[in-house]
């Protein structure tokens, strides 16, 4: 009779469904996928802090070619341009809550920030003109700062416990890559031809291909729908 009860205490006794779900074992190759991806904000985060230090002769040329401006206004205004991305950073985390709010998705909320980003080095492309690219900067700072929380608190939401440590580190790697990149591009800026628009327009410019590949994993390729094919090696109903 005691066997009976203890056997029926085995049955109805509830199953600890988180324990279990964090032992079982996801496909590797997709997360690593899917963190490097979504780690690409960090990427573009990393090259925006250093790239006006790259492009601040081509500034310093194109603020003399077009109003001759004292050397003390133009140290004062390419502080401030300098200073604007961490100023619209600051205003987007604490603005982050509001903004998740509104939107409902990380997801959706990744794949506007990139829009709104390219759009951004779209107009910087136009011109270099100091206030238009302070004020392009300060929102730009706005998205990075909004990056700089649902980037690393999407990868660990998706990552299982035993690898949660690498797949956090993808979001300091990018970061270090994007200032890597931003001072290496340096070398594409020429001191003795500052006026060269091609060099300057591809410092600008380059972080897009990292925005819109994000932007299109988030969209159309969802992470479950992503394991889940990976699974059943059914490519083709992703499309």
């Amino acid at each position: 009779m005691s066997t009976k009860a203890n056997n029926h205490e085995r049955i109805e006794k509830p199953i600890n469904h988180e324990s279990n779900s964090a032992s079982i074992p996801r496909n590797l190759t997709v997360l690593y996928f899917w963190g490097i991806t979504i780690a690409f904000g960090a990427f573009v985060m990393g090259y925006f802090f250093v790239i006006v230090t790259v492009l601040s002769s081509t500034l310093s040329f194109h603020m003399n070619s077009d109003g001759g401006s004292e050397q003390s206004n133009m140290s004062i205004m390419l502080s401030i341009c300098t200073t604007s991305l961490p100023i619209g950073g600051l205003i987007g985390s604490l603005l982050y809550s509001n903004v998740f709010r509104a939107v409902r998705s990380e997801n959706r909320l990744m794949v506007l920030t990139d829009i709104c980003m390219i759009i951004t080095l779209c107009m910087q492309a136009f011109s270099l003109d100091i206030y238009f690219y302070t004020l392009l900067r300060l929102i730009q700072g706005f998205i990075i700062g909004i990056y700089g929380i649902v980037t690393p608190q999407y990868i660990m939401s998706i990552s299982p416990t035993k690898i949660s440590g690498q797949m956090g580190s993808f979001f300091q790697i990018m970061i270090t890559f994007g200032i890597a990149v931003a001072y290496a591009m340096g070398y594409v800026i020429d001191n003795n031809d500052l006026g060269n628009s091609i060099n300057w327009r591809l410092c600008v410019l380059l972080p897009i291909p990292f925005c819109a590949t994000r932007m299109i994993v988030c969209n159309y390729f969802a992470f479950d729908r992503i394991e889940t094919h990976v699974e059943r090696r059914d490519w083709r109903s992703l499309f």
